[in-house]
């Protein structure tokens, strides 16, 4: 379908086109001696030359379907929505922080690299909302072990919020405690405030 006013949105009015009307179209581009009476050609009738069109059975109206496939790949029906229209759900790093956390200052051993952590760390556990999802957790999850564990350790403490398997020997006690121990936590610590909301 193809209307005189492209800009309508009137499609009770649109004319149909046929096949053999697009054939005859496709036949004339195909004819055309150089690239600018092509373009001419396609910026007037919308339709370019196929080999799909030498099959008898092939009707360009019927077999010819919107590539929805390719669309969602490319990330076009996104870019159309938020790009375009400009709808999107407002993210969480636009708004405030949900949960206050006070965090002190961290110790003077602490390198550059470990208070960026520990501000990341703060940053991420602020917005639990990350968290809401089991995509969105996994996410989150990744993120916080991407920190370094003094800062997981520091935060952790902080927080009072101790990892799974508290030693209860002075053996045990000297066992290190992992990034997981400590992740696990924090995302226990925050999944206990979601509870709230």
């Amino acid at each position: 379908m193809r209307s005189k006013d492209q800009n309508s949105t009137d499609y009770y009015s649109w004319k149909k086109r046929t096949n053999d009307e697009c054939c005859s179209q496709a036949d004339i581009y195909e004819a055309a001696s150089d690239e600018e009476t092509r373009a001419s050609q396609f910026e007037r009738y919308g339709v370019r030359w196929s080999e799909l069109l030498r099959l008898p059975y092939f009707d360009i109206m019927k077999c010819v379907i919107v590539d929805a496939m390719h669309n969602l790949f490319l990330g076009l029906i996104k870019e159309h929505l938020t790009g375009i229209l400009g709808i999107s759900l407002p993210s969480w790093k636009q708004e405030g922080p949900v949960i206050s956390i006070n965090l002190s200052e961290p110790p003077s051993n602490f390198m550059t690299k470990e208070k960026q952590s520990l501000r990341k760390i703060h940053r991420w556990l602020s917005a639990p909302m990350s968290l809401v999802s089991v995509e969105d957790r996994n996410n989150a999850i990744k993120k916080l072990k991407g920190a370094h564990v003094k800062a997981l350790k520091f935060a952790c403490s902080e927080l009072d919020c101790t990892p799974a398997g508290k030693p209860s020997t002075v053996e045990a006690s000297k066992r290190v405690r992992t990034k997981d121990n400590f992740t696990a936590a924090l995302v226990a610590w925050v999944g206990s405030f979601l509870l709230l909301f």
